[in-house]
């Protein structure tokens, strides 16, 4: 039943989908904006790093000045891991690894137990670990303008407890549960 819809759908991208492939690099096989950020690391990043550069950082500035050829002022890091080396150099790193493996380790088996709002505040927090964790290898921003933020947020929300009954915990909540009396 998908094949009809996929045909359909790939007629009417054509467009779409000739300009992304005419968009890309005939010697590597990338598109041209990844060839771009590749040679922007290899020659204004990454000479920066040298042994006491990549253990306690290069500075917290992302960026290095861009040549007047490029037409713009800056050059950014584009890459979240190397973003991390590059301001804090490796304790940085380890600290934002030991928090994703801390905050998965400690969020996935409430978001499997619980089936109440903190079982789902679990869940989402868990699924945003999952999406930084996969998308800082490719891109910086996920840690900027308000995302860590909410992050945090649900971390703080995923692990609530309620101090009371153990068994409360495992037990999903139903329409039919009194609502709780303040004490």
């Amino acid at each position: 039943m998908l094949a009809p819809l996929l045909v359909v759908a790939a007629i009417l991208l054509s467009p779409v989908i000739e300009a992304r492939l005419h968009s890309v690099d005939r010697a590597t096989g990338l598109p041209v904006s990844w060839v771009g950020r590749r040679e922007n690391l290899e020659k204004r990043i990454l000479p920066h790093f040298g042994p006491a550069t990549a253990l306690l950082g290069v500075r917290p500035a992302a960026r290095v000045r861009a040549p007047e050829t490029l037409g713009e002022d800056w050059v950014y890091i584009e890459s979240g891991h190397l973003w991390l080396l590059w301001s804090g150099g490796v304790p940085m790193l380890a600290a934002f690894f030991a928090f994703l493996w801390l905050g998965l380790r400690t969020t996935g088996p409430i978001a499997r137990r619980r089936g109440d709002a903190i079982g789902v505040a679990a869940t989402a927090s868990f699924a945003a670990l999952v999406v930084l964790a996969v998308g800082t290898v490719f891109d910086p921003h996920l840690t900027h303008r308000g995302t860590a933020d909410l992050n945090f947020s649900l971390l703080a929300l995923a692990l609530v407890t309620s101090g009371s009954d153990p068994d409360e915990e495992r037990r999903p909540v139903t329409s039919s549960d009194p609502a709780p009396v303040a004490n």
